[in-house]
């Protein structure tokens, strides 16, 4: 908890963490999204906490959201599995997703 309110304090909209242990790991990506930032995997090995951008229109975020989902399909040939659309996701949408939607996957 403290690190991450200690990442949403600083001005960085994210923060890279390598050689995490599992338990470090995963109570990290469980308590991001309960205090409003997001846990995306960078490369392997590598996960960073991403902070929530402000969003003033709900309804246009969701677009985006779908937008880019549409878009990774039709660029793997008009089909694509959930966890393939969501790892091609921007990092902001990701954060969105899994803060305020308390979605961990497109699944």
């Amino acid at each position: 908890r403290e690190t991450i309110a200690a990442f949403l304090a600083n001005g960085s909209p994210q923060l890279a963490f390598d050689s995490l242990t599992n338990p470090e790991r995963n109570t990290l990506r469980h308590l991001a999204p309960q205090m409003g930032a997001g846990w995306v995997k960078l490369q392997k090995g590598v996960h960073a906490l991403v902070k929530l951008s402000p969003v003033d229109d709900p309804a246009a975020t969701l677009a985006r959201l779908v937008g880019s989902v549409k878009h990774s399909c039709a660029a793997n040939g008009g089909k694509c599995s959930a966890s393939v659309a969501f790892r091609s996701l921007p990092a902001e949408l990701v954060a969105y997703t899994q803060a305020t939607l308390r979605l961990r996957s497109l699944k």
